[in-house]
């Protein structure tokens, strides 16, 4: 059983954001519906589909995949301040905290989208796996934080990234 949702952003979200702005719900109930539909249910089978789909979304001009320690060097949170305030992190504090979140949040993900020319960060997302003890003891997936640039929008990305 899994449960998504995407919220409309907080009212601190700036108003020309490329948050998600339409509120949906989806449910999985028992296994054989998410066989049929082929929806991972633990962050782990998520991984390796949003290694497939990544792959499969990415296209010439940018690349999708997950988050790693050059990404604060690369724009990341340049392009997380045209969503909210997001103070830069020395490289430092940015590998012990992105190894944290892998040791003690193994249910949270951070996908980039990486211009392939440049090397910069143009859009980001996370998802962060719940688990519930209400719908049967199923799961809830959150998407948050997701922004792509600017210059970038109008292009489907946030659509990749989600």
């Amino acid at each position: 059983f899994f449960f998504l949702m995407i919220r409309r952003p907080p009212r601190s979200t700036q108003s020309r954001s490329s948050a998600a702005s339409d509120v949906y719900k989806r449910q999985v109930h028992g296994e054989s519906t998410r066989k049929m539909l082929g929806k991972p249910t633990t962050l782990a089978e998520a991984r390796v589909e949003v290694d497939r789909v990544c792959k499969r979304h990415s296209c010439p001009e940018i690349n999708l995949r997950e988050i790693s320690y050059e990404d604060s060097e690369k724009g990341f949170f340049e392009i997380l301040s045209q969503l909210t305030a997001a103070p830069k992190l020395d490289p430092a504090t940015f590998r012990d905290t992105l190894d944290l979140l892998k040791k003690t949040e193994p249910n949270h993900l951070t996908v980039i989208a990486e211009e392939r020319a440049t090397g910069r960060i143009v859009g980001t997302a996370a998802l962060i796996i719940e688990q519930k003890l209400l719908r049967g003891a199923g799961r809830c997936g959150h998407i948050e934080d997701v922004v792509v640039d600017k210059g970038m929008r109008g292009k489907n990305l946030g659509k990749r990234l989600i």
